[in-house]
C-alpha cells in the first residue's frame, strides 16, 4: 500500500482560529478550577486545552486502493473516513467570491467573501472534490499544496486566480 501523508500541510495552524480560541478558553477555565481547588475539572480542562491546541488537519492518499481521507488529527491519531477516489484528471486552484448580505442596526449590508478553493478535478464531470479553502492571503500555501497533490496524483495543476 502506497500512502502519502501531509499532516499539517492542508490546514496549517493559525494563531487566531476557532481551535486556538477554544484552547484558550479551556486553559483559562482549567486555571480557574485549579485555583478553586477543583482538581478533577481543572486537570480535565487543561488536558482539553492541550488536545485542542494540537489538533491539525490533513489528507491521506492511498494510491494503490485509489482512495483518499480528509482527517482531523491529534499527534498520530486521525479521525476521518476513507472515500473512493474517482478518476482525477487534474488539481485546480480557483478564486471564488460571493456577496454575503447581513442585517444590522443600520440596515442591510453586503460584504464580499473571497477565497481560494483547492479542487480535485474529476473526469467527465463539471463537479470536483473540494479539498481545502484558503484565505486570499494564503496564496503561496495554496499553490504549494496544490503542486504537491498534483505531483502525488501525477496530474496537471491548473490555477484560475485574480491578480
Amino acid at each position: 500500500m502506497t500512502t502519502v501523508t501531509y499532516a499539517r500541510l492542508l490546514r496549517p495552524p493559525r494563531l487566531l482560529s476557532v481551535s486556538s480560541a477554544l484552547a484558550t478558553a479551556f486553559a483559562v477555565s482549567g486555571i480557574y478550577f485549579l485555583s478553586s481547588k477543583d482538581l478533577f475539572f481543572g486537570i480535565s480542562a487543561l488536558i482539553m486545552a492541550v488536545c485542542t491546541a494540537f489538533l491539525h488537519g490533513g489528507i491521506d492518499f492511498d494510491l494503490d486502493c485509489k482512495r483518499y481521507c480528509l482527517y482531523t488529527g491529534l499527534h498520530r491519531w486521525k479521525i476521518g473516513a476513507w472515500k473512493q477516489m474517482p478518476t482525477i484528471v487534474g488539481v485546480t486552484i480557483k478564486y471564488f467570491s460571493e456577496l454575503v448580505t447581513t442585517e444590522d442596526e443600520t440596515g442591510l449590508r453586503r460584504d464580499k467573501n473571497a477565497r481560494l478553493i483547492l479542487i480535485l478535478s474529476v473526469a467527465n464531470s463539471s463537479q470536483g472534490i473540494i479539498i481545502q479553502q484558503f484565505d486570499l492571503t494564503e496564496k503561496k500555501c495554496a499553490l504549494t499544496t496544490g503542486a504537491r497533490i498534483a505531483a502525488i496524483l501525477q496530474v496537471p495543476l491548473a490555477t484560475f486566480m485574480c491578480a
